[in-house]
């Protein structure tokens, strides 16, 4: 885990993903600005769903087109992040 999106970056260099959750607020680099740089950094990356506040209204249909699976609103409990990874991950993995 990581408090920074552009950390995620430097993460994401060192070690291979399957699913990434990016908030869309964060310091330094937001979750749109740090997909767009990460699929420059890869041919075929890793999942990606985007985590926003509860009060913004993030147009989900353009959040998709930025390269994002899907949307949720925080808080992210250890039930969505259950039901995240249960829905975006290869079950044959684990």
């Amino acid at each position: 885990m990581v408090f920074d999106d552009s950390l995620v970056l430097e993460k994401t260099i060192n070690k291979e993903y399957d699913l990434i959750i990016l908030d869309l607020l964060m310091p330094v680099l937001g979750g749109v600005e740090t997909i767009e740089l990460i699929k420059k950094q890869f041919k075929s990356p890793p999942k990606i769903i985007a985590l926003t506040a509860p009060e913004w209204n993030h147009d989900k249909k353009e959040l998709k087109k930025k390269g994002f699976l899907d949307v949720y609103r925080k808080p992210l409990t250890s039930q969505l992040c259950e039901n995240i990874v249960s829905k975006w991950l290869d079950q044959t993995m684990f």
